[in-house]
């Protein structure tokens, strides 16, 4: 059986749009059996069916349709479009408990921050983030018109871990009886130690001081340890010294009040010296 016919037509689908650097499959509906495309600009075969196309700007695509001696021709506009671009701006480091300002840039229509939970405003492209542990945020952006797929980017906060320093149990002394301190912390990462106020201390940029109470002082002090990372992050704690002015004794209160309120609630001796 020899199908003939009379003429031939070719139809090709409304003009389309792509991004750049993207390609379009160029689909026609035809009964022709040969196909000329022109231009033969960023075609894959000029002389196929179906070829795909990746134009690098706006560019209209003729195709000249076959069967015989009969003819027919259609054209579809193929518009390009760049990508929206997202600059989620540089990796930091940040101590805990601090804050990061993000400083992303685009060139899109709109744009959404993710997480947001750690962000002060993620409406803006300037939030400013104030995560506990190391965090990426992603910028995704995406146009409204063109090239409507989207672009992401990433920028890191890395978080320091909180530093945590024990500066010891709250003691006494008598004036004059040396007192050894003693901060210990958690991170291994520390260089530098110190100690405030630096009264009565031999040394105050130690972890151990020895602390030697003169006359002068009050009946107490206290002494806040502050511990460093090579980063700059610090940490803190404090410890109180009572400061008896008689020699080594052994005091006992005349009272206590066991009502569990963390005062007084034990009836023992103090120690001195």
């Amino acid at each position: 059986t020899v199908n003939v016919l009379d003429f031939i037509t070719v139809k090709l689908p409304a003009d389309t749009t792509i991004c750049l650097s993207d390609s379009a499959r160029l689909s026609p509906v035809s009964y022709a059996l040969k196909y000329v495309w022109t231009p033969g600009t960023a075609l894959s075969d000029s002389t196929v069916k179906y070829p795909n196309a990746a134009p690098s700007e706006d560019i209209t695509y003729l195709v000249t349709a076959n069967l015989g001696k009969c003819q027919d021709k259609a054209s579809i506009n193929v518009h390009v479009y760049p990508y929206p671009q997202a600059n989620a701006g540089t990796d930091t480091t940040i101590c805990y408990g601090t804050t990061a300002l993000l400083n992303g840039t685009i060139v899109a229509d709109g744009f959404t921050w993710s997480p947001g939970s750690s962000l002060s405003n993620s409406a803006s492209l300037r939030p400013v983030a104030d995560p506990l542990i190391t965090t990426s945020y992603v910028l995704t952006v995406k146009n409204v018109q063109g090239c409507p797929k989207p672009v992401q980017d990433t920028v890191i906060v890395n978080v320091i871990p909180k530093v945590v320093v024990f500066a010891g149990n709250d003691t006494s002394v008598v004036v004059g009886e040396p007192l050894q301190l003693h901060a210990v912390s958690t991170d291994s990462a520390l260089v530098s130690y110190s100690w405030a106020p630096g009264d009565w201390l031999n040394n105050s940029l130690v972890y151990d001081p020895v602390a030697t109470i003169g006359s002068g002082a009050s009946d107490s002090i206290v002494y806040l340890a502050t511990a460093s990372t090579v980063q700059g992050c610090s940490g803190s704690d404090a410890l109180t010294v009572k400061i008896y002015k008689t020699g080594p004794d052994i005091f006992m209160s005349n009272a206590f009040t066991p009502d569990g309120n963390g005062h007084n609630d034990v009836f023992r001796p103090v120690l001195a010296g």
